[in-house]
């Protein structure tokens, strides 16, 4: 059984921080005291992070920033799972994103928190890396249809795709379900830039009524 303590994590955030993650993020306030009051977020030593849940529920590791802006699991030796929202037994709807920044902003736009317009009959999937398309595997009802939301990366030198482009190929081949692709406008690196760069309410509900 795993001893790590995440709610010790939680009750580090302070009201500095939720101002820091607001403005950082680009989110809004009530927002951000929302993702803390759901335990979504916390601090490991003195890094933001976000936890992983196990198969029950259960936090047994967490996802922290480190200062180079790359990612941990603290502690080590456990294995990354996709952070998952909303109730997935009920879902006809699954919005899958690679980045948890993107998935909130996106939950931001359309008041999740509050029991906005999109949080009935939908769940949130986030791989959590480009290179963890397939953990979307088993999560989806063949009847459902998933939403997924690639980022704008840059091409590396000797690639024939993108980062994001392998994580889509995999995620479609993957969900198990209908796929539509949303696609965030050229010149723009993701959702969360969006956001902060003129997505609407009103847009992001368009580009998801197919």
């Amino acid at each position: 059984m795993s001893t790590f303590n995440w709610d010790s994590c939680v009750e580090a955030i302070s009201e500095e921080w939720i101002d820091w993650l607001s403005n950082w993020r680009g989110y809004s306030p009530c927002f951000v005291r929302w993702l803390w009051e759901q335990k979504l977020i916390g601090l490991q030593g003195d890094k933001i992070a976000i936890p992983i849940h196990d198969a029950s529920g259960a936090v047994i590791a967490c996802h922290a920033r480190q200062d180079d802006n790359s990612w941990r699991v603290d502690p080590g030796g456990i294995k990354m799972r996709p952070l998952l929202l909303g109730d997935l037994p009920t879902a006809k709807r699954y919005f899958v994103f690679e980045s948890q920044w993107d998935a909130f902003a996106f939950m931001d736009k359309l008041d999740w928190h509050a029991a906005g317009f999109m949080s009935n009959n939908s769940a949130v999937i986030i791989t959590r890396g480009a290179g963890n398309g397939k953990k979307v595997d088993g999560l989806c009802k063949p009847d459902g249809l998933a939403f997924v939301f690639p980022q704008n990366d840059e091409l590396k030198e000797g690639e024939t795709k993108t980062p994001a482009e392998k994580w889509l190929v995999v995620v479609k081949k993957n969900v198990g379900c209908r796929v539509a692709v949303v696609l965030t406008p050229e010149g723009i690196k993701d959702l969360n830039d969006w956001s902060k760069d003129g997505l609407t309410r009103g847009k992001i509900i368009h580009a998801t009524m197919t």
